[in-house]
């Protein structure tokens, strides 16, 4: 059994990463990244942040502390 999970440190946190594309999928006529498209897609994801590294989005899903109950 293999277990693969790609873990993804930004700021001091670490996150999931849940997919990565071509920033180009979202780029208007201007240049600009449409935010609502993106955000729309990162929702879809169930994902909560996105960093831009050269021309890839990196769509990033928060791992949240682990609680330890006796």
């Amino acid at each position: 059994m293999s277990v693969h999970c790609n873990i993804f440190n930004h700021q001091g946190e670490n996150y999931e990463i849940v997919s990565e594309i071509n920033s180009s999928v979202f780029m208007e006529s201007n240049g600009g990244i449409n935010q609502k498209i993106l955000g729309m897609y990162v929702h879809n994801l169930k994902a909560n942040r996105v960093v831009q590294q050269h021309n890839k989005l990196i769509i990033l899903k928060e791992i949240e502390d682990a609680i330890i109950a006796d």
